[in-house]
């Protein structure tokens, strides 16, 4: 059915939330209202039309294709980073933006 939406539940982990809202050092919570049918592509456009910094450092438009600095959960489970942005949300999914971490 077209003109449907749904609603997904969008968590923001730290780093990623201090670019989205400066000065915010916790985890951020969004519920995000998108057209059925849209995909993490969608999403992650929506966001970063919104907050730019935020887009420029978890996607690369060039690539179309999510930066190596972003893990990709949905509804609790990992995504792989090339299936990520083609994944069909649906009403009341999960999807949570982490940033890889590295060290030793």
């Amino acid at each position: 059915m077209t003109g449907q939406q749904i609603q997904v539940q969008v968590t923001i982990l730290p780093w990623f939330s201090e670019i989205l809202a400066p000065g915010q050092h916790t985890t951020l919570v969004l519920e995000e209202e998108l057209p059925s049918g849209s995909s993490v592509r969608s999403l992650v456009a929506r966001l970063a039309a919104r907050h730019a910094r935020f887009g420029e450092a978890i996607y690369d438009p060039q690539r179309d294709a999510l930066r190596e600095t972003v893990v990709v959960t949905h509804n609790g489970r990992l995504v792989s980073p090339a299936a990520a942005l083609d994944l069909t949300l649906r009403n009341a999914d999960s999807v949570a933006l982490i940033p890889a971490y590295s060290g030793g």
